[in-house]
């Protein structure tokens, strides 16, 4: 069976069962089909199984991650948004490392391919409750950091989804990312030129920045096409300004919860892998950075 799959026969028989994609909080697009929602449905739910093993012996301190309802919050999302980044004594400005907040929340944050670019993202949880999310790698570091600050929306307001949840999440990553307060005063005005500098500040995609100044109120709706036709007669629809530049955040929390147990807790690859039921296949890429072929 092993020589077959990859899999240990404990795969076969471990607990833990499958959980649907649609109990988890996911950003997609509406064209994802059934059969690519499927596929992925099975390799997060492995994946997911394999984590939980590795966290009843991790002990961690996080900054705190409240579990807010938006029907609590006058101002919905966006205050919460707001006293979060009060809570965790963010400075005014852009979110350096949006990647290393989640995981100081107490995320464990994945890049994952998902083999279609009609996934950017969803998140999942432990049964110890806590939130592993998978970012799909393929898309720029600027359009990650939307769909990261969606899904740590997800994590903080939401534990199932519902009709408004994904605009909620939305609201929740603009005011994380870009505090209208601090924004709104450098969209006046707004041309092509000023969306290149605020992005280059900002790390988020121009597109992105345009829908935050129209919910905001700052932008027009007819303006906002006219903006919008620019940077697609630029060709800035799928890869903007910087882009091809800009690195992409790297998750470090899962790697150090691998080497606690490798390092600290005495296992040997091995003795780790079987633990966790883990394909001998993908184990070393999955798990300790290695490449997934060896070149001869």
């Amino acid at each position: 069976m092993v020589s077959l799959t990859g899999f240990p026969e404990t795969f076969f028989t471990r607990e833990g069962g499958r959980r649907a994609m649609s109990d988890d909080l996911f950003r997609k697009s509406k064209a994802a089909g059934a059969k690519v929602l499927a596929q992925n449905d099975a390799l997060v739910n492995i994946r997911r199984l394999e984590i939980e093993t590795l966290l009843p012996k991790v002990e961690f301190e996080t900054l705190p991650r409240p579990h807010c309802s938006v029907e609590d919050f006058a101002g919905g999302a966006r205050e919460i948004a707001r006293n979060l980044r009060h809570a965790w004594r963010l400075d005014q400005g852009p979110i350096e490392n949006l990647t290393k907040l989640a995981e100081d929340i107490g995320c464990i944050v994945i890049h994952f391919d998902f083999g279609t670019s009609k996934i950017d993202g969803l998140t999942s949880f432990a049964n110890d409750g806590t939130p592993i999310i998978f970012l799909n790698p393929a898309f720029p570091a600027a359009r990650l950091r939307a769909t990261l600050a969606h899904e740590i929306g997800h994590v903080i307001m939401h534990h199932f989804m519902t009709a408004t949840a994904d605009e909620e999440a939305w609201q929740f990553a603009y005011e994380l990312l870009m505090p209208e307060r601090e924004i709104r005063p450098s969209l006046f005005p707004l041309n092509i030129d000023k969306l290149v500098l605020l992005k280059n500040k900002w790390k988020v995609s121009m597109q992105f920045i345009l829908m935050w100044a129209r919910e905001m109120g700052a932008l027009k709706d007819g303006y906002f096409r006219v903006l919008m036709c620019q940077i697609s007669k630029r060709g800035w629809r799928k890869l903007e300004p910087f882009d091809g530049e800009w690195l992409i955040e790297q998750p470090t929390f899962l790697r150090e919860i691998i080497d606690y147990h490798l390092k600290d807790l005495g296992y040997t690859e091995d003795e780790l892998r079987s633990s966790m039921a883990a394909n001998e296949r993908t184990f070393g890429p999955d798990y300790l950075g290695r490449p997934s072929f060896t070149v001869l």
